[in-house]
């Protein structure tokens, strides 16, 4: 089994799609427990501030653990990383234009809000446009959360959470293949980018762990 076979000492080194949306546009609109969390937008200044927004989102998504059992979430390093490789840290049209932080498609033409592609105009799908960046992350989520594509993923995340209690962007990485047509290069690139977010200290101000996950202050 592919899971096992992830060696301890491969896992506790720092934390270093085809898409296929589910959720409609008015169910993934009702967001975080952030009063003001629908008007983040995908608009930043530097990196360090495309990191704060993505937590400021997450972290109100995560704050209700009934919706987000540690079994739901999708490792926060994992979540900024991805943002980062598919929307060059927040520079792309789809992400200036579409608050689209993982370059999200949809099919349904007619009814979702969506971009298209410029070297591909007559393309059957249409890159997905949000009303903010939070209802990006939100979607995003689901979609590892559920989509059949990604049940290795959520085997390795449960098969982490029983042994270590945690999970592991690093390792997790590796099961996110479908989402690029890159490939086992996809893995590579992620982990180059969590590296990088370590190495530049962009949870400086921020309670988030070694691990890169948020720290919970709970009641």
């Amino acid at each position: 089994m592919k899971i096992l076979k992830i060696t301890f000492l491969f896992f506790v080194i720092t934390s270093i799609i085809m898409i296929y949306p589910t959720t409609s546009a008015q169910d993934v609109d009702k967001i975080t427990n952030h009063k003001d969390s629908k008007m983040i937008q995908a608009s930043f200044i530097d990196n360090e501030d495309f990191v704060f927004k993505i937590f400021r989102c997450v972290e109100g998504l995560y704050s209700n653990y009934d919706l987000y059992p540690l079994e739901k979430q999708i490792p926060f390093d994992l979540i900024v990383a991805m943002a980062a490789y598919e929307s060059a840290w927040g520079k792309s049209r789809f992400a200036k234009e579409g608050n689209n932080l993982f370059g999200i498609r949809t099919w349904d033409l007619e009814n979702i809000p969506h971009m298209k592609a410029k070297k591909r105009p007559d393309a059957p799908w249409g890159v997905r446009k949000y009303v903010s960046m939070c209802s990006c992350i939100k979607d995003y989520i689901q979609i590892l959360n559920n989509h059949p594509a990604y049940e290795e993923f959520r085997s390795a995340r449960s098969w982490e959470i029983k042994m270590y209690g945690y999970t592991n962007a690093t390792t997790l990485s590796k099961f996110l293949i479908a989402w690029s047509e890159l490939g086992e290069e996809y893995t590579n690139r992620l982990q180059e980018i969590i590296l990088k977010i370590h190495k530049e200290g962009y949870y400086k101000n921020l309670p988030v762990d070694i691990r890169g996950q948020i720290i919970y202050k709970f009641k």
